[in-house]
């Protein structure tokens, strides 16, 4: 196991990608303190709200597809026509499904509503983009696919601090920067996937792997941003502000994981089970390492400076990210494992697992809001709660 620490920590792609997780992720950080003392709690509430149910559909709406696609072209078979079309099919009902639930989902709050439903047009070449992303993850592609994952992660907080320099910075000019993030990476993502459509032959979608890859992660996807919309909805947008401004912090603790996962996913591809294990143990320990020294230096940070940074509008920002950050660990060592179970196709404890984790972080969610004690530092239990169903359920079921 020293040996492959030693390996991973010596691999130029893990730290390529990292340095690219955590420019973002830097960058993040600089711009969330000035959207903070310009947008106030609420505003930064609605910039979450506005683009939570977007991100959760762009998710869950394309059943597995996406990626099954890929890693099959990638394994030597044909692009599919039906594939394409399906992928079209499904990002024309995405984008409806947002429009019918964003009065609903906005908890009443036009600019939300509005949000909501502008960002909902990038889910019409979604699917398609995801697939060319994939495409370029699964071919081992790095260079490329960190250049397309980079244009939401950099591209918004590079323009945010710009329009805060030369005083433009307002929620409109905000929302915008984040919208032109999504869309670049689509526009990229899709041009990715051309070469293949342009190829693609009249066979049939792996229904079989998607569906089961979809089943299988579903319950993470919706899980993944479900806290956010649910604040928005029952609570209101100054909660979900100062909840949004600790969840970047607390993203920022797990770049080494991420990135190490991001590497992780096409080496998985095509090895034995006993090596891909090995391999995941060594990925973890470096992982959990990381993450808990990233997770002491921002606490400390937020706990002295949180005031200054972010200014007195965001109650509770130091214990929420504190919470978060412990979630944040657990969800990354999560994804190592569904990067390796997809990787190997051993997806069905997958299901089981996430499942658990959501139907106790739903069960959770309704006490708390029967008993009017739902708000931040609540929700951020109840996502640690989530975390450690998953990973404990699919310890057991794994081993039947």
């Amino acid at each position: 196991m020293l040996t492959n620490i030693g390996n991973v920590a010596r691999d130029r792609a893990i730290w390529a990608t990292t340095g690219v997780t955590y420019l973002g992720m830097g960058l993040s950080l600089l711009s969330a303190p000035v959207l903070a003392h310009t947008l106030g709690a609420d505003g930064r509430g609605v910039l979450a709200a506005s683009f939570a149910t977007v991100q959760i559909l762009s998710w869950t709406a394309f059943l597995g597809i996406p990626r099954t696609a890929a890693v099959e072209r990638t394994a030597g078979g044909d692009a599919s026509t039906k594939v394409v079309g399906w992928l079209f099919f499904l990002g024309v009902a995405a984008f409806l499904a947002n429009l019918a639930a964003s009065p609903s989902l906005s908890g009443g709050d036009d600019r939300v509503r509005l949000g909501m439903q502008i960002a909902g047009a990038t889910l019409l070449v979604s699917g398609a983009s995801q697939y060319g992303a994939e495409r370029l993850h699964s071919a081992g592609k790095i260079l490329q696919w960190n250049a397309v994952r980079s244009a939401p992660l950099i591209l918004p907080s590079v323009i945010i601090l710009v329009l805060a320099a030369t005083d433009s910075l307002t929620l409109r000019s905000a929302y915008l920067a984040t919208l032109l993030g999504t869309s670049v990476w689509a526009i990229l993502g899709l041009l990715a996937a051309v070469p293949d459509f342009a190829a693609a032959k009249r066979v049939g979608v792996g229904w079989r792997d998607s569906l089961k890859l979809w089943g299988a992660t579903f319950f993470d996807s919706v899980g993944g941003r479900i806290d956010q919309m649910i604040l928005a909805a029952l609570v209101g947008p100054a909660t979900l502000g100062s909840y949004a401004v600790a969840l970047t912090c607390a993203s920022a603790a797990g770049g080494v994981t991420q990135a190490i996962g991001h590497v992780a996913f096409p080496r998985y591809v095509g090895v034995t089970a006993d090596d891909a294990i090995r391999s995941h143990r060594s990925y973890r320990a470096i992982g959990l390492a990381t993450s808990i020294a990233a997770s002491i230096a921002i606490i400390t940070c937020i706990e002295i400076f949180g005031e200054v940074l972010f200014g007195p509008t965001f109650q509770d920002i130091g214990a929420i990210a504190a919470l978060l950050m412990v979630y944040q660990a657990l969800g990354d060592q999560w994804a190592l494992i569904v990067y390796r179970d997809a990787a190997q196709q051993r997806v069905g404890f997958m299901a089981i697992a996430s499942g658990l984790g959501l139907l106790t972080l739903l069960a959770v969610v309704f006490a708390l809001h029967v008993t009017g004690q739902l708000g931040g530092i609540s929700m951020a239990v109840t996502m640690i709660a989530f975390g450690i169903v998953r990973i404990f359920a699919h310890s057991i079921w794994s081993r039947r």
